[in-house]
């Protein structure tokens, strides 16, 4: 699968995208959520994945705007901020899942699995 990365913290974001590589995935990675919505308007991503708490423009933000533009999109937001208003906000927007920091890489990888065989259906 393609997945957009969209996470302010160069470590986490490079741990996710070598992560999403190793099983197989194509990734293109931001710190910038304003550029990774960019690429998202200009390439096809089967995913996003996007962290909540960043300067520029938050991840609740990041979701409105990628679903405002395509409203089949398919995201997973993560966040160090365990909060219930925060993902319900964010499952409200239409995210795909919701997941806390540290993000354990088996429920990770098993939502895009469980994403890549809805898309193959």
């Amino acid at each position: 699968m393609r997945i957009l990365v969209i996470e302010d913290d160069p470590a986490a974001l490079n741990l996710l995208s070598r992560m999403l590589e190793v099983e197989g995935h194509k990734s293109s990675a931001f710190v910038n959520p304003l550029l990774g919505i960019e690429a998202y308007l200009k390439e096809r991503f089967d995913a996003v994945i996007t962290d909540i708490m960043m300067p520029v423009m938050n991840g609740l933000e990041v979701v409105q705007a990628i679903r405002d533009h395509d409203p089949t999109a398919k995201i997973l937001v993560i966040t160090g901020h365990a909060d219930l208003e925060i993902a319900n906000a964010a499952m409200t927007r239409g995210a795909y899942a919701f997941f806390v920091k540290p993000v354990e890489s088996v429920r990770l990888l098993n939502a895009l699995k469980m994403l890549e065989s809805e898309n193959k259906s």
